[in-house]
């Protein structure tokens, strides 16, 4: 048993302080895992759109005269950028407000969660004391009348079993 004055888990041994610190430390990691992944995975892909995209810009400017440009850039946004943004960066821009509104929310009822854990740990702890307290006169009764059910089911005569 750990020396806190917080109870000790019964499985671990652990004290509840220990183990909501192993909770915190997991969930800090998780946490910038989690932003990792977010900037590689949604952020990233955009930016290199939009990178690319600038790159092209720059490029039909310098290449073409005015006139080629305007033709290049009619066919462009007729067949290429039009259909992309209605078919593509709109869903996407939605799917990463989404995102930033759950990431919001789940700041907002983060504290209110993990307090709800830490009392939930507490009354599991304060259930499983209790039931231990209850319990263990009734099984230290059984314990010192074992002897009395034994007999009452031997047969003198025979000594054996009688069930």
């Amino acid at each position: 048993m750990a020396n806190s004055s917080r109870p000790a888990n019964p499985l671990t041994g652990a004290s509840i302080g220990a183990l909501t610190a192993a909770s915190e430390k997991r969930s800090q990691a998780a946490r910038v895992q989690h932003r990792h992944e977010v900037r590689q995975r949604l952020i990233l892909p955009l930016a290199i759109v939009g990178g690319v995209m600038v790159v092209l810009l720059i490029a039909l400017v310098l290449l073409f005269s005015g006139h080629q440009i305007g033709i290049i850039a009619s066919f462009a946004v007729v067949i290429l950028v039009v259909p992309l943004i209605i078919i593509g960066l709109i869903p996407y821009a939605l799917l990463l407000v989404a995102v930033a509104g759950m990431g919001r929310v789940y700041r907002m009822t983060d504290k209110g969660l993990a307090h709800g854990q830490r009392l939930s740990r507490a009354v599991h702890m304060q259930t499983t004391n209790v039931s231990k307290a209850v319990t263990r006169p009734f099984i230290i009764a059984q314990k010192r009348l074992a002897w009395l059910d034994r007999v009452g089911r031997s047969n003198p005569l025979t000594g054996r079993d009688q069930r």
